[in-house]
């Protein structure tokens, strides 16, 4: 059941932007005293407050570090949509229109849908997806699907039926992690996209159990960048993450801007 996820561009970009549960609003840490011009907090909803932190130390870095640092920023940015397809199968349409949504009805006439809407949406930027970071229960809309589809209908937008489900439907893939036997398959139960649906706990340990059994007596782990899908024979295969497989396009984009970072990098 262990994955291994690629680092989205948030775990980059940390150091400008943060939410936080933790510090007292406008609490600046030890290292950055606040001025009275810095704004800290820049808004809250749900259970997130989103922080801004003072970066002084950036200013003094070289040249050559901060092409270092922005070539590491462009291969972050380059998986962000990896993480997202991980997340949930359906996390990069449902982003996709909610995004749309959200910028061109930018002038739409303030409601309580309206602001449901925003907060859902910015949610699930935060989550990297429609599962809530921590808890890993789906996030609850808050706005109608009478209302959403009237939006979708006025700006000629399109989602499938099945994302459309992943939204509204709370029983439908409501939890991205399943880590309690008792309520149901660990891996049938959990949304997450290491697994094509309809592929089954016990499925899974017979596959890796046969690999390993013919492994040898090298050691060696398994499962570690690929995903699982069923092949059209009915037997399991992996669909490995590397170039040329799974997410090749975006590795390619990585590999490149990691490739520019060695020019930068001291040693």
């Amino acid at each position: 059941m262990f994955r291994f996820q690629m680092a989205s561009a948030g775990a980059l970009l940390m150091i400008l932007t943060l939410s936080s549960c933790g510090r007292e609003a406008g609490e600046p840490s030890s290292e950055n005293q606040a001025t009275e011009e810095f704004q800290w907090q820049t808004e809250q909803f749900a259970d997130l407050r989103i922080l801004r932190y003072q970066v002084p130390s950036f200013e003094k870095l070289s040249p050559k570090q901060r092409e270092l640092v922005y070539y590491l920023c462009q291969a972050g940015l380059s998986g962000r949509d990896i993480i997202w397809d991980q997340n949930y199968r359906h996390n990069l349409e449902i982003r996709d229109v909610l995004e749309a949504v959200y910028t061109r009805a930018e002038k739409a006439e303030p409601s309580a849908e309206r602001e449901a809407f925003e907060v859902y949406t910015k949610r699930v930027w935060f989550s990297n997806g429609i599962h809530h970071h921590y808890s890993n229960q789906k996030l609850e809309p808050g706005f109608s699907k009478a209302w959403f589809e009237t939006q979708l209908q006025a700006l000629d937008l399109k989602i499938s039926d099945e994302a459309m489900r992943a939204i509204f439907d709370p029983s439908f893939d409501a939890k991205k992690v399943n880590k309690d036997p008792e309520k149901g398959d660990l891996i049938g139960g959990s949304a997450v996209n290491f697994y094509e649906p309809g592929i089954s706990k016990a499925e899974v340990d017979a596959f890796y159990a046969q690999r390993e059994k013919n492994a040898g007596d090298e050691p060696i782990s398994f499962g570690l960048n690929s995903r699982i899908r069923r092949a059209s024979d009915g037997s399991l295969e992996e669909e490995v993450y590397r170039v040329g497989g799974r997410y090749g396009a975006a590795i390619e984009r990585i590999v490149f801007w990691l490739e520019k970072a060695r020019t930068a990098a001291e040693n």
